[in-house]
């Protein structure tokens, strides 16, 4: 009898060590990254963790989401943002429950390059900004064509781009004042993978 009651006993905490083991892994932070600019999600180009040491950085999905898992209920992580073009790493503190979490960021770009923009046109060196990463395609005899009628040049980072927020904006500056000298024709011949157009 003593035999089956220590059994038993055991069963019971073993049982009880499992579902506290399985709700503790349970904690999540989730959601996603989105650009105040263009109110869309950041799907790459950000590392997200919780301000401890040895938790695995999380990396955006291909939908923007972030998951921070095995985390404690109801306790206060500051977050840590290392986004790509931003200096410093941006930080927020969140506090989880006793289950999913959900926390989207919206991040403002650290850019005005509309005034940019409107600078390089007044002085006559406006540019479309393209992004080609380590292979950039290179300008065919109509782009060459293209540049030299509108008198506007395309820029190509390379793999080192600004913030896409960045570029865009820039760039949709750029077709704003091409569309209001020369109207909207223009557009059936520019380069089709100039960002933000």
């Amino acid at each position: 009898m003593k035999k089956k009651l220590n059994i038993s006993k055991l069963l019971t905490n073993l049982t009880l060590i499992l579902i506290c083991g399985m709700s503790y892994g349970q904690i999540e932070i989730r959601g996603k990254v989105i650009s105040e600019y263009t109110k869309e999600p950041i799907w790459t180009g950000y590392e997200i963790k919780p301000n401890i040491e040895k938790h695995p950085i999380s990396y955006s999905s291909e939908d923007g989401s972030y998951l921070i898992e095995y985390l404690e209920p109801n306790k206060e992580y500051e977050i840590i943002l290392l986004v790509y073009g931003y200096e410093k790493p941006l930080k927020y503190i969140v506090k989880t429950n006793n289950g999913i979490t959900y926390k989207d960021f919206l991040i403002e770009p650290n850019c005005n390059w509309k005034t940019k923009a409107q600078n390089d046109w007044d002085t006559s060196k406006a540019q479309f900004l393209l992004f080609g990463s380590i292979a950039p395609i290179m300008n065919t005899k109509a782009d060459d064509s293209f540049e030299k009628k509108y008198g506007i040049e395309y820029f190509d980072f390379g793999c080192q781009p600004p913030t896409f927020e960045c570029i865009i904006m820039y760039n949709e500056k750029i077709a704003e004042l091409m569309d209001e000298k020369y109207g909207k024709t223009w557009r059936d011949k520019a380069r089709k993978d100039i960002i933000g157009l």
